[in-house]
This record gives structure tokens, sequence and C-alpha cells, in this order.
């Protein structure tokens, strides 16, 4: 393999022998070209690359020292992933670009424990999930929520997530989904809202036929949850919310978006 093949992108000279670190302004083009030599890296996880992508579309992204690496054949051996999400969002972003490293597929890179989330912003396990209960409710799309994501999620939801959290401890069937919706639903109408956890959390005061009988029959009825169903529970509850703040009888819920729409009109009408 040419040893210019990888340099002659960035304008990097990948002669000698020693390892060297460059910052590069890495363009979809670039990123392209690198990843033809991505001969010896682990297979793609496309929950990751659109995590990535979503940082770099909405300006987020950051130049630390994590970035790509090429060996002394100038094979990919780092970095596929950010090389991908560069070419989904079609934005150059700036990394660092290392050359010669002396390594292979089965060196010991990326093979310590991986912050989380939570680490990074500093918030707790319980409030990270409640974001990322958001985010699929207002994108729709399964991907894992990065940290600038929930950064900027909790900071437009933080009087609901803070409420939910207090207001509703841990309990088997109430997941992060369950609280999101809550979350999402609080500014629009706190006491109703407040309400109908309380009785949902203490499983008293539900009347025949009211909103919160019909939650807590449904969510007994789905027991476990698999990761398919996360945006399903989220509609499922905002439905039943919707009904109780209207003070509307609900037999039974369905998965269905009359929740969503309500209190996404309701929200945008209070500048929210």
């Amino acid at each position: 393999m040419e040893r210019t093949t990888a340099a002659a992108a960035s304008g990097n000279d990948a002669g000698g022998d020693e390892v060297y670190t460059d910052t590069v302004l890495v363009t979809p083009a670039i990123a392209k070209q690198w990843l033809t030599l991505n001969v010896v890296n682990r297979p793609v996880s496309m929950r990751n690359v659109a995590a990535i992508a979503w940082d770099i579309e909405h300006g987020k992204w950051r130049l630390t020292h994590q970035g790509i690496a090429f060996n002394r054949e100038l094979e990919l051996i780092d970095g596929q992933h950010r090389l991908h999400a560069v070419v989904a969002a079609g934005v150059g972003v700036h990394m660092r670009v290392s050359y010669n490293v002396d390594a292979d597929y089965y060196a010991p890179i990326d093979t310590g424990r991986a912050r989380t989330v939570a680490h990074v912003l500093n918030l707790s396990s319980r409030v990270v999930a409640v974001c990322s209960g958001i985010a699929l409710l207002e994108s729709g799309a399964g991907a894992r929520a990065t940290s600038s994501q929930v950064e900027e999620i909790y900071e437009a939801h933080r009087r609901g997530i803070d409420w939910v959290v207090a207001a509703m401890p841990p309990k088997r069937g109430l997941t992060a989904n369950v609280l999101a919706a809550h979350a999402y639903a609080y500014p629009v109408a706190p006491d109703r809202v407040d309400d109908f956890a309380r009785k949902l959390v203490s499983n008293t005061g539900m009347e025949s036929a009211s909103g919160v009988l019909a939650l807590y029959r449904h969510l007994q009825r789905l027991g476990g949850f698999a990761s398919a169903a996360r945006l399903d529970v989220t509609l499922a509850t905002l439905r039943c919310l919707q009904a109780h703040c209207e003070g509307k009888h609900l037999e039974k819920v369905h998965t269905c978006e009359l929740g969503l729409r309500y209190f996404a009109q309701r929200r945008a009408s209070m500048g929210l």
C-alpha cells in the first residue's frame, strides 16, 4: 500500500518511523478515502455513527485528544465511527490524526471502561435515562443519545425532569419512558400531572375509566418492556395524561400520537 494514500488527503507526510499527531480538518471526501483503508477494524455500529453525526450536524462536535489513527502500514486502526459520522453528516470537522501507531487489530485500543453520559455530565443515571426517553419522543429515532443531546434536553426540560425524578421514585413498571412522558407533560398542567403521578405511584384513588387506571392496567399487561416498545410506552402514557388533564374517561389506552400532539401544541403555545 502506498504510504502517501492517507497522508495526501490531509496534507501530511507519513514518512518516517516516529509516531506523530496533527490536527486535521476531516472533510466527507477525506473520510470516505480513509475508510477505504479500514481493513482491520471491528464491525460498524450504526447507532454510534448516528449519535456522532447528530453532534456534528448540530454544532456539538468538540475537538479532543481522541481521533483517527493509522498504523505503520497506513491501515486505519481507530476512528472508523467518527469517519462514517462525518460522511453521514456531510460536514467536515477537526480531529486529531495520529500516524505510525505501532498497533494492529489486536492492540489494546479503547479497551478501558467507557465513561457513561452520566459521568460526563455529572448527572444521575436516572436523569440521563429520562432525557433519553424525551429524545426518543421528540425524534422518533432509536439512536443512542449523546452527552450533547442529553445536556441540551436537560436544559430544555429541566423543570419537568427534576420534578418527575423526585415525584416518582424507582418502582417496577415505571420505566424511564413513563417518566419521560410525565416530564414532558408537567409544564403544561403541573397540578393535574402531579395528581396523576401520585395516584399511579401509590395505586390509590384511581377512579373507574380514569386515565390513571387505564395506564396502570396497560403497564400491567406489558410487564417487561422490549426496547422496540419504548416509544409506544411513552405515547400511551401521554394519551392517559391527556385524558386526566381534560377530565375525560378512558376505558382502554391505545398507542397513538393524540397525547403527544395535545401536549406539544400546549408547550408551543407557552413558548416551550
